[in-house]
């Protein structure tokens, strides 16, 4: 009993813990605070949160005009976290948390939260205000209500939900942050009774996703009516949800370049200086004056987005219009303050001098199927967010798609929140803090392959826009690859016995390995130029793609939704599939015609990537041709169907969009266009493509090559060279002996971008 006693008497002596205090008013975000502050210290000192314990931590509110500002001090007894509303204080405590305490966040589902004895509390005086209003990555994919993207210090997460305890808010009211034109004016209730509201294209009002007819004056009347609407939505469901009402509601063109060419929209063209952008500004402005009258605190958010990026002559936007600047052709490789990538900086400097307010609409991504190979990006972020600070930016939109496969995504992901929130931050700090934390001992070598990447890019001097094709990614190199495999290989052996960190590593790799086939038929074609076989290459695709269906599945597992893994291990197959299959050595080389035309304007079919109906049309060797194996389509023919008479000159080809559902583009190649026997040659035309055309040959369609590749929505209207290399046997063609059969025989197409 005394022992008892005694240690009662002594135990507050002994007591360690911490206290947080709240303001009496403390709002929903501010107890958030105080919970995520309880509990990492919990986690990091085993104590608990205990009254009258030292040190305490007092959560104080700043006036609402301080915004995000937040501050972190040392005070007597324990240390200060303040904060503008709503997410101030939240800030000031992860910004404690990390910048004091040393915890990392370094994706939605792994942090690192280190031991200590206590808090620490002496000789604190940080402060800082976000450099950006808005700072949006779409799309961490945390599936956490926001937390991950609020720990980041990002203001939103695309269409994931933040919730309101984390200060979430909903930035747009309905009915959508872009691309709305067709939501206020759908063409299913609109068409019938006014296609007179649609753009005139060829003499025709189209109703398929078009663009409006922006001079038409009842139509500005009804798209006003429908955002008073929409705005009377907004505020109800933001009463709904607890949050605050939006203030922006975007009105904005549709994600095509299908403009009005009626004769009104023509004459504002010209008014404003032959710019479709001065259509815009003419009845967003309309719209934006009429609704400042009744609510003066909102803003009319609209996309400066291709067709319409030419600055107005005679026109500004209105006080309460948000510009909304889209980098669609810009050069990723590289940051857009240099000179050698001039097209998105003089666009920010031409719309920066009449634009109020500017939100910039970046892409930390590309989106050409299939996508996403290594490249060097996030050298380019401080540079350019400094430029958009500069710039008078008041928000920046980072699309940061695929969670799974994305180069590098947790590193970059690390990288471009850190320079949203501070552009002048140190890259090489921020690097290390997140390669040392989170590959351990192989840190290092994970800044080698980074740099690795860079030092090739700055030779090679890739352009990697949106929608770069495999073929752009110049810096990727056979044995830029072999080298940046040998620093995976290094770190395999460094990382052994650790799981976690092997995962990581391995995670790290997928965007290498998918590289590794994707290129493999330029892999081997360089390997087969220098050595003269292909024997003792490399890149052993085998093993490269049981590496990508481990590492595929084991990442499916912890970042999809149970409902999208299936349809992405789907996904995975086919494009293994497509890229192992065998390869004639002879395929591998750039036809001698073509050697002159740059590799990322260029593109090379050989048959065996061919759709081959019902293999009528069968692949076969033929040492005539300079690749080895071609498509032939013989007759007699063993299918009773095919027979020679609808095979006779000329031969149909053509282009075919599945979306559109039309032929875009068709040749017949006649007689009289067959120079002499063996194979030739032939230029069929030049065309179009869409993201999603194949060629097919014949009237039968009985070969289907896809053909998208070099598609890009940014430049839609650039054409292609069509040519074609084939030879024609037999008496029933051009130049055909009686003693051969009659056959066709298809060895390769290519494309070259003009």
């Amino acid at each position: 009993m005394k022992y008892l006693i005694y240690t009662a008497l002594l135990l507050p002596l002994f007591t360690f813990g911490f206290e947080i205090r709240l303001p009496e008013d403390a709002a929903v975000v501010e107890k958030k605070a105080a919970e995520e502050l309880k509990n990492h210290l919990e986690k990091m000192t085993g104590q608990k949160e205990q009254a009258g314990t030292e040190p305490c931590f007092r959560l104080v509110s700043l006036p609402a005009e301080d915004g995000e500002s937040w501050r972190i001090r040392s005070i007597p007894g324990g240390v200060e976290l303040s904060g503008g509303r709503p997410r101030g204080i939240l800030y000031a405590v992860y910004h404690y948390l990390e910048d004091v305490c040393g915890v990392r966040w370094w994706n939605p589902w792994e942090e690192h939260i280190p031991a200590r004895k206590k808090p620490p509390a002496e000789n604190l005086n940080l402060a800082g205000n976000p450099a950006f209003e808005v700072r949006e990555i779409y799309s961490v994919y945390g599936n956490d209500d926001g937390r991950f993207a609020v720990r980041q210090r990002l203001t939103h997460n695309g269409d994931q939900h933040v919730a309101p305890e984390y200060g979430g808010y909903r930035l747009f009211g309905p009915p959508y942050s872009v691309h709305t034109f067709s939501m206020y004016i759908p063409a299913a209730a609109y068409f019938k009774t006014h296609p007179e509201w649609f753009a005139l294209r060829n003499g025709k009002r189209e109703n398929a996703y078009a663009q409006l007819c922006l001079s038409n004056r009842e139509l500005r009347q009804e798209v006003l009516k429908r955002l008073r609407m929409f705005i009377r939505q907004g505020r109800q469901r933001a009463a709904a949800e607890g949050m605050p009402s939006p203030e922006i509601y975007d009105i904005s063109q549709n994600d095509n370049q299908r403009y009005c060419q009626c004769a009104e929209c023509k004459k504002l063209a010209a008014k404003y200086g032959n710019a479709q952008s001065g259509v815009l500004l003419d009845f967003i402005n309309e719209i934006a004056s009429a609704i400042a009258k009744e609510e003066p605190d909102i803003q009319i958010s609209t996309l400066i987005y291709q067709y319409t990026e030419q600055l107005p002559s005679n026109i500004r936007p209105e006080q309460n219009v948000l510009i909304v600047l889209c980098d669609t052709l810009s050069n990723a490789a590289r940051p857009v303050t240099r000179k050698d990538n001039p097209y998105f900086h003089k666009l920010l400097a031409d719309w920066s001098a009449i634009a109020p307010n500017l939100r910039i609409w970046d892409y930390c991504v590309t989106y050409q199927m299939p996508n996403e190979l290594p490249y060097p990006s996030e050298y380019t972020y401080a540079d350019d967010l400094k430029l958009f600070r500069d710039s008078n930016v008041k928000q920046v939109f980072t699309e940061m798609e695929y969670p799974l496969t994305a180069d590098a995504r947790d590193y970059k992901i690390y990288l471009r929140a850190k320079f949203l929130e501070n552009p002048d931050s140190s890259f090489e700090a921020l690097s290390r803090e997140f390669t040392d934390g989170f590959y351990g001992p192989a840190g290092k070598l994970f800044r080698d392959y980074r740099a690795l990447l860079y030092r090739a890019a700055q030779k090679a001097h890739p352009h990697i826009s949106m929608y770069p094709t495999p073929n752009a990614y110049t810096h990727l190199t056979l044995d830029m690859m072999v080298r940046a495999h040998k620093i995976f290989d290094e770190g395999s052996r460094i990382l052994a016995g650790s799981e976690t960190l092997l995962r990581r590593w391995r995670h790290a790799r997928l965007p290498l390995d998918r590289a590794s086939l994707i290129l493999g038929k330029k892999f081997m074609g360089e390997y087969l130029k220098k050595h003269g076989s292909l024997d003792g290459y490399p890149l052993d695709r085998g093993k490269i793609s049981d590496r990508i269906r481990a590492t595929w599945k084991e990442e499916a597992g912890m970042r999809l939704r149970p409902e999208a893994y299936a349809k992405s291990i789907s996904e995975m197959e086919t494009e293994i599939k497509k890229f192992t299959m065998p390869v004639n050595g002879k395929a591998l080389s750039v036809p001698e015609k073509f050697t002159h035309i740059p590799a990322q304007n260029l593109f090379d079919y050989t048959m065996e990537t061919a759709s081959r109906w019902h293999n009528v049309v069968k692949l076969m060797e033929d040492p005539e041709s300079e690749v080895g194996t071609v498509a032939c389509l013989e007759f007699p023919n063993e299918d009773p169907g095919t027979r020679l008479e609808k095979y006779r000159m000329p031969l149909l080809f053509g282009i075919y969009s599945p979306a559109r559902k039309k032929t875009i583009w068709a040749k017949q190649l006649s007689a009289r266009e067959v120079r002499g026997r063996g194979y030739q040659w032939y230029k069929l035309g030049a065309s179009r493509l869409t993201p999603d055309c194949y060629m097919y040959f014949f009237w039968s369609w009985y070969i289907q090559q896809g053909i998208a590749d070099g598609f890009d929505p940014n430049l839609e209207n650039r054409k292609f060279d069509l040519w074609i290399r084939m030879k024609l046997t037999g008496p029933a063609y051009p130049h055909g002996r009686t003693d051969e059969k009659n056959a066709i025989w298809i060895e390769r197409i290519v494309l070259v971008r003009k």
